[in-house]
C-alpha cells in the first residue's frame, strides 16, 4: 500500500502575512470612527503593497495615498488627494522617499509631528503611516 505524503508545512512567511493582515483588520475594527495615528514598520515595499491591497479588498473604504519624493507637508498632500471625503482609514506610503537616513535634519518628520492635531481634527478614522525601520527609528 502506498504511503500518504507527509503534510506540507506552511511557509513561515505565509503565517506572518496572515498575522499581519489580522492585525490590520483588528486595527480597522477597533479604531472605526475614531481618530488615531498609527505606524506600520515594513522594510519590503512589495509586502507592504500586498498587505494594503488585501485589506482594501475586504474594506473598500480604505484609501491609500502614496507620497511623492521630497514631500515635506504630508498632511497637505493627503488633504489634496482625499479632498472632503471621510474614508474608513487612510494608509500613507512613501515617507521613505522624503527621509534620508544620512540626514540630521528631517523636515518631513518635523512637519508630520507638528501636524498631529490637524490629523485628529480632520479625520475621524485611523491614519496609518507605513515606513521602513530606519525611518521609524528616527
Amino acid at each position: 500500500m502506498a504511503q500518504a505524503a507527509p503534510p506540507i508545512a506552511p511557509f513561515p512567511e505565509a503565517a506572518e502575512q496572515a498575522a499581519e493582515l489580522e492585525a490590520l483588520q483588528r486595527l480597522l475594527h477597533v479604531s472605526a470612527g475614531e481618530s488615531s495615528l498609527c505606524t506600520a514598520v515594513c522594510n519590503s515595499p512589495a509586502l507592504r503593497n500586498y498587505l494594503i491591497e488585501r485589506v482594501r479588498d475586504t474594506n473598500p473604504g480604505v484609501v491609500a495615498v502614496d507620497l511623492p519624493k521630497g514631500c515635506v507637508d504630508v498632511y497637505g498632500h493627503v488633504m489634496q488627494e482625499i479632498g472632503a471625503t471621510t474614508p474608513l482609514a487612510i494608509f500613507v506610503t512613501g515617507i521613505e522617499q522624503s527621509v534620508s537616513s544620512g540626514d540630521t535634519y528631517h523636515p518631513t518628520l518635523r512637519s508630520l509631528n507638528a501636524s498631529r492635531d490637524l490629523w485628529r481634527g480632520r479625520f475621524p478614522c485611523p491614519v496609518l503611516f507605513w515606513m521602513p525601520e530606519y525611518v521609524a527609528a528616527l
